[in-house]
């Protein structure tokens, strides 16, 4: 076999092993976290290695500084596929490098002479080879629709990073005056614009901003509203030209960083000011983002249409199915047995049975189930919890300091602007419970909610929604601050002083503190 050919999973050639292994002199291993030995390779690099990788790339940032120094000298400048363009001589692709230069013998030479001293430098010979089907370069070839399958992940990207180099070319290209959404397929497109310009009609229909500083996302024609198309195609309204193409920006009060009641009921329908209202709005002043409105936390799916339409036991059943599938399947692939369908279903419907009656189990008795656990000696507990009173279009958050010993150190209820779901309020509580308690010189803190979402995002275990990231960077922020916090989940029934704070809320026009000192279980 040809040792140029048939890469490893590393993607190197057994010909890269055969002539560089011996680069790596020396190399040492951590024995208890300490550095030991001064070992020797007599053999070389094995196919596969996770250091050849590495070498790769340092072979690669050599060719790269080489075109680099080839730009700068004008020996190789690259080419501009449009006015304002910006310039490009080389892109890398994985384990190829593309070399862009105009059809001109000298340019070439140079290129030539520039591998030669490359080959030179690590002693590699380069075999010369030009492909080329039907006038397409190779990094189409033959496969065209797998080429152009991903058109979607390209313009998501062309969307979401403007100081790409992709978005920099597309947009000097096809809308040098505007943005991917509203540019047109453009006079003799290529294979990849026709499959970006139909992958925008996708996005068009799921694509909204979520408002930062509110300095991009135009007011009128942009989608950024939750539930709402671009108010323009929505409300039939006699606007100025200026007005037209204003930012949502001048909806947000400069002074407070919220946003302008009075303008928005000035302007809109009190539905269509509540909807606004519940569009968060953080001090951290984050610039606006594109983001995809069909996310974890809007998403449509078939288990929550069978929870909409009433039919919350068949919900259950088919959770318990789904997980004791899950489980047949790890100890089929790592434990190497297999578990007959049969006793699946069987365990499905057990476990299901079992849920039927604690339902039907009186209160006290479930209660019995779940007890409030004091934290470590020296550790402070708060208990949050949110709720939302949607005919008033706001939310309560309550929460409750106690020590180890069970004591309440101070209780708080605070009424909120309606969240843009109950997510939002909980990690809103869990925000403000963190603020209160950093202010007060406390250390080391266990926050507990009963939102097992909010604390899964918090503790890195599943994704966020993109409409709260700034919320729960902000929340990160203040957790530094802390030398120990520790955030957990508990159950409803844990949790039923910090609920009822929440529920009274109602009550109350600002934050409303007590500091009474008495016995958890006597509040419950």
């Amino acid at each position: 076999m040809d040792p140029a050919k048939a890469p490893g999973p590393d993607g190197m050639v057994p010909l890269f092993f055969e002539k560089y292994w011996h680069l790596v002199a020396t190399f040492s291993i951590l024995v208890n976290g300490e550095p030991k030995g001064n070992i020797v390779p007599s053999r070389g690099l094995r196919q596969g290695d996770p250091l050849s990788p590495f070498l790769f790339l340092l072979y690669t940032e050599v060719l790269i500084s080489l075109l680099k120094v080839a730009a700068l000298d004008q020996d190789i400048p690259g080419i501009k596929i449009c006015r304002g363009a910006p310039v490009v001589n080389h892109l890398l692709f994985a384990d190829d490098s593309v070399i862009f230069c105009k059809v001109d013998v000298g340019e070439n030479r140079k290129i030539q002479a520039l591998l030669e001293r490359y080959e030179l430098i690590w002693g590699v010979q380069g075999a010369q080879q030009y492909d080329k089907y039907l006038e397409l370069p190779p990094a189409v070839g033959r496969s065209k629709s797998k080429a152009f399958s991903d058109n979607k992940q390209r313009s998501w990207r062309i969307l979401k990073e403007p100081n790409s180099l992709l978005h920099k070319i597309y947009k000097a290209r096809y809308f040098p005056h505007g943005s991917l959404l509203e540019a047109g397929l453009g006079r003799t497109p290529s294979f990849a614009r026709r499959g970006i310009f139909e992958a925008t009609k996708v996005l068009k229909q799921g694509c909204a901003w979520k408002i930062g500083d509110g300095k991009t996302a135009r007011l009128w024609k942009d989608p950024w509203i939750p539930g709402h198309q671009a108010l323009m195609q929505e409300h039939d309204t006699d606007l100025s030209v200026d007005f037209q193409e204003a930012f949502v920006d001048r909806l947000i009060d400069t002074q407070t960083g919220g946003w302008n009641v009075t303008q928005l009921r000035a302007l809109f329908n009190s539905n269509l000011v509540a909807n606004i209202l519940k569009v968060p709005l953080y001090i951290s002043n984050q610039p606006d983002q594109w983001i995809w409105a069909q996310e974890r936390s809007g998403k449509f799916t078939v288990a929550m249409k069978v929870v909409e339409q009433g039919n919350e036991g068949e919900f259950a059943f088919m959770f318990c199915l789904a997980w004791g599938f899950w489980w047949r399947r790890n100890h089929m692939v790592h434990g190497q047995k297999i578990v007959e369908v049969q006793q699946v279903v069987d365990n499905a419907l057990a476990v299901y049975n079992f849920y039927k009656e604690i339902q039907l189990l009186p209160r006290p008795m479930v209660r019995a189930f779940y007890e409030w656990k004091p934290p470590l000696t020296d550790w402070l507990k708060v208990n949050v919890d949110g709720v939302v009173f949607r005919d008033i279009h706001k939310a309560g958050v309550g929460m409750v300091l106690l020590n180890d010993k069970g004591e309440v150190l101070w209780a708080t209820t605070k009424l909120e602007d309606e969240g843009i779901n109950a997510e939002a309020i909980e990690l809103l509580a869990i925000f403000r419970a963190l603020q209160m308690c950093v202010g007060m010189g406390i250390n080391k803190l266990v926050v507990e909610s009963n939102c097992l979402m909010a604390v899964k995002v918090l503790n890195a275990e599943i994704e966020c929604s993109a409409l709260l990231n700034d919320l729960v960077r902000e929340i990160k922020e203040v957790q530094t601050l802390y030398t120990k916090c520790q955030i957990q989940h508990v159950y409803r029934e844990e949790n039923g002083v910090a609920h009822r704070l929440a529920r009274f809320a109602w009550n109350v026009e600002c934050t409303t503190m007590c500091g009474l000192v008495f016995q958890l279980w006597s509040v419950i």
